[in-house]
């Protein structure tokens, strides 16, 4: 629930308060930074997040308070961070003066990079370390919704003359920094607010292991930001603002395609864990089929309801003619998002048997193909080129792990529902098309959106592709009948 909160607020505002509020290179720096600071944290902490939930078990001490690991865990943190304002010291004239080129905005704001990527950080730092003690939902909550919550009060104050755009994007570090002091004061609350330093329980061997377990992190973290939020980057690098809010605008329309892996892979990760350890192969091959068509199912629904209405979504947001260049965006990402969905929950099954390492193997190689296609593709195409660019390592992403878990345990995710999926889809992308336009934007979605979910709900529980819902629905018929 938290997820779906999250994307939504994430969607107004991008969708609805921010075009309407700022400028399109306003929009644009808001985001570049933003993305700028989700990527470089995993650099500045030094690979900390891999070690918090990994390591906790062998420092667990209620009565000594754990042995020193949280303030061990913000030591190895700060030295990340000093290393990287060093390296931005050194670096500082050659960024401004290429970017400064470009634009007074990244002259203004690029050094609000630095600050944002430490306090998210050690925001990830706090919120992991919360679920050591089975506490996820209020650091949830904190984490995803917060900083949307309040960027867009952020946005709507700036839209009322109180604040001015320069405290706006100072306003995107300190909520962090707010964020930050929530998290502690959580963790105090809970009691395990501990800041003591055991050094005598950092053996040479333990440090030795923390410090590989750490670099791989290192490695997959830049890898996933490379792979997964460079296009962004990108875009405003070789481009300018006004087409990073473009892209900005049709990758928030797409990301929610993303929505139902991320709820599935949390629920399937335990289990697939555990079945790894028992060696019941045959287990996580009937989750690997169920998530692929799960998700697929889910994921599919939203990319026709979305390409269906997509007209009339840009006419409903404001300025909506400045953005509709980025329809095909929408389109060339989601159809790289449904190719992740259809092929399961690959990498969990992946990160939790012995062959883990060949994630991190996969994803600098996707990192490396991602940052190529982008330097091909946006010359040619422009912001479509960015998305191309996603598409195309997504695809040869899964493909890697699809093959290289049928080669070692001969289990695949496909299954004859999915093709039923296709069909359902491509009906019901039928049955809304040819609805006639009523002149209203609105109307036009809720009409779709009734035709587009009728024909699912309807295909989805004749056939039985998701034997759960029909039980439920069977259940509860049966109590409204006996009453």
């Amino acid at each position: 629930m938290v997820t779906y909160l999250a994307v939504a607020l994430g969607a107004i505002n991008y969708l609805f308060i921010y075009p309407a509020v700022f400028s399109d290179e306003q929009t644009g720096i808001l985001r570049f930074i933003t993305q700028s600071g989700q990527m470089l944290y995993p650099f500045a902490m030094l690979g900390v997040s891999a070690l918090v939930v990994r390591f906790f078990p062998v420092f667990k001490d209620d009565q000594k308070g754990h042995r020193g690991f949280l303030a061990g865990l913000l030591l190895w943190s700060g030295l990340g961070f000093l290393f990287l304002c060093l390296l931005s010291w050194v670096l500082s004239d050659v960024i401004l003066n290429f970017y400064g080129a470009k634009s007074k905005y990244y002259l203004h704001y690029l050094p609000l990079v630095l600050p944002l990527a430490g306090m998210m950080g050690w925001a990830m730092l706090f919120s992991s370390y919360s679920s050591n003690f089975g506490r996820v939902v209020v650091p949830s909550i904190l984490t995803n919704l917060t900083p949307k919550i309040f960027n867009a009060i952020l946005g709507l104050l700036f839209f009322g003359g109180i604040i001015s755009f320069a405290i706006v994007m100072q306003g995107a570090v300190w909520i962090y920094a707010l964020l930050i002091t929530a998290l502690l004061l959580y963790l105090a609350f809970l009691g395990q607010l501990h800041i003591r330093f055991d050094f005598s329980f950092f053996t040479v061997p333990l440090r030795k292991e923390m410090v590989v377990f750490a670099a791989y992190g290192v490695m997959g973290s830049i890898g996933s930001a490379l792979a997964n939020q460079i296009d962004t980057i990108m875009v405003g690098t070789m481009i300018n603002l006004t087409n990073v809010t473009i892209f900005t605008i049709a990758f928030f329309m797409a990301d929610v395609l993303d929505v139902p892996r991320r709820a599935i892979e949390g629920v399937s990760a335990p289990v697939v864990a555990q079945a790894w350890t028992d060696g019941n192969i045959e287990e996580i091959g009937k989750i690997y089929r169920k998530s692929a068509l799960y998700q697929f199912l889910v994921g599919t629904f939203f990319l026709v309801g979305i390409w269906c209405c997509i007209d009339d979504v840009f006419e409903l947001i404001p300025n909506g003619e400045r953005y509709i260049s980025g329809k095909y965006v929408v389109l060339v990402l989601g159809i790289g998002k449904l190719v992740d969905l259809v092929t399961g929950i690959n990498q969990i099954i992946i990160g939790y048997s012995r062959y883990f390492r060949f994630n991190l193997y996969a994803m600098l190689a996707l990192a490396v193909f991602n940052v190529i296609c982008n330097l091909v593709f946006i010359p040619l195409f422009q912001i479509v080129g960015a998305a191309l660019a996603t598409m195309s390592s997504l695809v040869l992403f899964n493909l890697l792990k699809l093959g290289f878990i049928y080669k070692k345990v001969q289990i695949h995710p496909f299954s004859w529902p999915i093709i039923q999926v296709v069909a359902i889809s491509l009906l019901a992308f039928a049955s809304a098309y040819i609805i006639p336009n009523t002149g209203f934007a609105f109307l036009n979605i809720v009409l779709k959106a009734v035709v587009i979910t009728s024909v699912f709900g309807t295909l989805t529980l004749y056939w039985n592709l998701v034997p759960e819902l029909n039980a439920i629905l069977k259940k509860y018929t049966a109590l409204i009948f006996k009453k």
